[in-house]
């Protein structure tokens, strides 16, 4: 947690029409990964990149200088509809929504594509969904079983809807605090597996 400097100080130097400089920022992991570090002073970004003109595409302009030397780049999001998710939003082309096998998962599917609507609109025109995948799911449970139903028939029609399941795991839990991706954590993993699938089915 102890950075001299994140993502977090990178943006809001963009935001404030200053270059951020991210390429002195990126560390890469022993599997060969890099990452772009941040630690608990990005929750602080709802805040100040409120406060910026255009604080929404802080992320965007930080990025562009390094998006000419990826294939891809990931954005991993929050769990809310806030700056960051919206700072996200404006800098991607795909987006893949997470749906927990649960009921009151479903809820926020909507607000979701709500918002990924607006920004379409105003925002970030090549903005397009990749899919709903569903995660964390036990399907050996009615209620999951239900939930993937539910959820085909409510947006089945509207985006689409991976035919990748990621299961719950025991293995899926363990990789984060390890600190290492289920890939690395364990490879030969169901999980692991089923997010091999998911990238077929995004990039085939």
């Amino acid at each position: 947690d102890d950075l001299p400097a994140t993502i977090y100080t990178a943006m809001l130097t963009t935001a404030q029409g200053q270059d951020g400089h991210p390429g002195d920022l990126v560390q890469t992991t022993a599997a060969g990964l890099d990452l772009l570090p941040a630690n608990i002073e990005l929750s602080q970004a709802e805040l100040d990149l409120t406060r910026e003109p255009l604080g929404i595409y802080a992320l965007r302009d930080c990025l562009k200088p390094l998006a000419r030397k990826y294939d891809f780049v990931l954005l991993d999001c929050p769990p809310s509809l806030g700056i960051l998710t919206t700072n996200a939003l404006a800098a991607a082309t795909e987006v893949v929504i997470p749906l927990q096998a649960d009921y009151l998962a479903l809820k926020g599917v909507d607000l979701l594509l709500s918002t990924i609507g607006k920004i379409q609109k105003r925002a970030n025109t090549k903005l397009t969904v990749a899919g709903i995948l569903l995660t964390m799911a036990d399907t050996r449970t009615l209620h999951a079983r239900e939930v993937i139903e539910a959820a085909n028939v409510a947006f089945g029609e509207r985006v689409p809807i991976f035919k990748t399941v990621v299961h719950a795991s025991v293995r899926l839990k363990e990789a984060p605090l390890a600190g290492q991706s289920i890939l690395v954590y364990a490879g030969e993993s169901a999980g692991a597996e089923a997010y091999r699938a998911l990238a077929k089915e995004i990039e085939p």
